[in-house]
């Protein structure tokens, strides 16, 4: 049977996910690297992958590529992000993911927003999560 690209696409995330699952980031990088063609799933998985595995850089990494190649991370990525952000005790990474959020014109929603509050709070920028607290509660 042929299958194309798009199968192969399709074969890859899988393999991905599946070598992400057992959390073999090396496996898991080594498909993910050979991929002639990749989807946002792919990106996702890779993503996923080095966060669940505590290679929080290597998922900075991943997902600043992810934007250059033109695939847009949803508001549930972001939310992702910013924790990695908190976890790596990263403010300047967290404002410019804040700053993705603003440019792509997401809502903030409540998970997103209270995300954002906790990061600027525990990077002692106070004025920044009232800010957004403000936003949230439809006041700013």
């Amino acid at each position: 049977m042929k299958c194309g690209l798009a199968c192969d696409v399709y074969v890859n995330n899988n393999l991905v996910h599946f070598y992400g699952s057992c959390k073999k980031v090396m496996d898991t990088r080594k498909v993910f690297d050979e991929m002639d063609e990749r989807s946002v799933v792919s990106w996702n998985a890779m993503i996923t992958t080095c966060i669940e595995s505590c290679w929080f850089g290597d998922a900075v990494g991943y997902f600043v590529k992810m934007i250059d190649f033109g695939f847009e991370p949803d508001e549930t990525k972001m939310v992702v992000m910013i924790s990695v952000c908190i976890k790596l005790e990263n403010l300047s990474l967290g404002k410019w993911i804040h700053l993705q959020v603003i440019e792509r014109g997401m809502v903030l929603n409540h998970q997103l927003g209270t995300t954002l509050v906790d990061m600027y709070t525990k990077g002692g920028a106070v004025g920044y999560a009232r800010l957004v607290s403000a936003m949230i509660l439809g006041l700013g």
